[in-house]
């Protein structure tokens, strides 16, 4: 398949599924896998990572137990799959995402984000929180600001929780009011907003590629995942990629 994008003129191919981690698996329970780990995702993406001209490679949504050593190796080992992960966190406390039936807790998921700033350099790590699950406390969200803070994330989505019909989380009690959600919801993207600007200025005045993925307003995504906009007088097209050097706004970028 990845063969056939390839020829067919994409330059990005996205790994994704309901449960990416779980590939070639039986099961998306974790601790009914050998050893609790899936070596078989790391080799999938290994392979597709030597197909013939492929220019980039990234994985949608992963847990913590899914960036095994194996997978940092075969990101290290490829420089066409990009530096850049998505881990969705959901909630930075424990009793939460316990609730949420997660597989993973605070502690699995910053000794991930730990393991992959040790492996890669400067990675992009994004993320999604759900804010205002049924139960959640002052406190629960103050330790999702934590967390927050603590990873380092380059971009958060962000949800503000809403019932759906026959879902088990609209059964819960302790629903939260909507005015306390999006007061919750504003404090969460302010701080979104400062983490993605002090991300990005890692990077000024180093050079960037730059995917185009609009070519009215020239903008695209770079390696890291996030959107630049390339100046220049010169035509450009959707689906090149253009070198470029970052600018001291850490938005924009000047062709090289």
């Amino acid at each position: 398949e990845t063969q056939d994008l390839v020829k067919s003129g994409h330059k990005e191919i996205i790994l994704t599924g309901i449960f990416l981690g779980a590939y070639g698996q039986n099961t998306v329970k974790r601790k009914k896998w050998p050893d609790n780990e899936n070596p078989l995702l790391a080799e999938m993406v290994d392979k597709v990572a030597q197909v013939p001209y492929v220019k980039r490679i990234r994985l949608s949504s992963l847990e913590p137990g899914d960036v095994t050593c194996r997978l940092l190796e075969v990101m290290k080992n490829h420089p066409n799959i990009m530096p850049h992960l998505h881990l969705s966190l959901q909630s930075g406390s424990d009793r939460i995402l316990k609730k949420m039936n997660r597989q993973y807790t605070v502690k699995d998921f910053l000794n991930s984000i730990e393991n992959i700033n040790l492996q890669l350099d400067r990675p992009a790590i994004t993320t999604d929180i759900i804010v205002g699950f049924p139960g959640e406390t002052t406190q629960d969200f103050a330790q999702s600001l934590s967390v927050a803070r603590l990873a380092g994330f380059s971009k958060i989505h962000i949800f503000p929780f809403s019932k759906r019909a026959g879902t088990a989380a609209a059964k819960l009690q302790d629903q939260i009011n909507k005015e306390v959600i999006t007061e919750r919801t504003k404090q969460l993207r302010e701080l979104e907003k400062q983490l993605a600007i002090n991300f990005r200025r890692q990077f000024i005045g180093q050079t960037a590629e730059v995917l185009i993925e609009s070519d009215i307003k020239n903008t695209g995504k770079c390696e890291r995942y996030y959107e630049i906009t390339v100046q220049t007088d010169a035509i450009l097209h959707q689906g090149e990629i253009v070198k470029c050097i970052i600018n001291e706004d850490a938005v924009t970028a000047s062709i090289r």
